[in-house]
């Protein structure tokens, strides 16, 4: 699961404002792709995701699809502001739209120097900014997180600081790798229910 932030450290760094899930899928011949699954938008600014200088979604004729609409193609913005979309609870990942990125045959997943080219594109009124993981510096959040496919990020609104008590401590010491399963219950997404 890649986990990013938009806002960087001014607002709530709840590390949901684009969540999505990587896989690895190989079916020989050279034909081998990076599977991208959009999970949640947290953040109600336009967003746009990238892998290297191409803008995720592309594929479809739509030339610069907003992150938003690459979970729930018909929603609209309202005031130049997207609704939250599963920051409190997981979608359903069967019926969600994924989207592919060749890759090399020897391509591997655990090797994660290919993170490097994601990247995601903030609208902030007229202006825009890149947010990716490049200039992290000890003791400071970074932009985004690579973590394993079970992690849970912060509900809406809720500091990654306090859903996970130890993410400070992994800031200062890339070694302390417990964080990502010690959460405060309740502030952390909920598993998918059908309603």
């Amino acid at each position: 699961i890649v986990a990013c932030e938009d806002l960087g450290s001014t607002f709530d760094l709840d590390f949901n404002d684009a969540v999505f899930r990587l896989s690895y899928n190989s079916s020989g011949n050279n034909n081998s792709n990076l599977v991208i699954t959009p999970l949640a938008a947290g953040g109600t600014l336009p967003i746009y995701l990238y892998y290297g200088e191409d803008n995720i979604g592309n594929i479809d004729g739509n030339n610069d699809p907003e992150f938003h609409t690459l979970i729930n193609e018909d929603i609209k913005p309202e005031n130049g502001r997207y609704p939250v979309l599963h920051a409190d609870r997981k979608r359903d990942e069967n019926s969600a739209n994924t989207f592919t990125i060749p890759v090399p045959e020897n391509f591997s997943i655990a090797n994660t120097d290919f993170i490097s080219n994601f990247k995601i594109r903030v609208n902030q009124g007229n202006d825009s900014y890149f947010i990716n993981n490049e200039g992290i510096k000890k003791g400071k959040a970074p932009q985004m997180l690579f973590l394993p496919e079970d992690w849970r990020w912060p509900k809406e609104l809720n500091s990654i600081f306090s859903a996970y008590p130890n993410f400070s401590a992994w800031t200062q010491n890339s070694s302390v790798l417990n964080w990502m399963n010690n959460y405060t219950e309740g502030m952390v997404v909920e598993d998918y229910q059908q309603q």
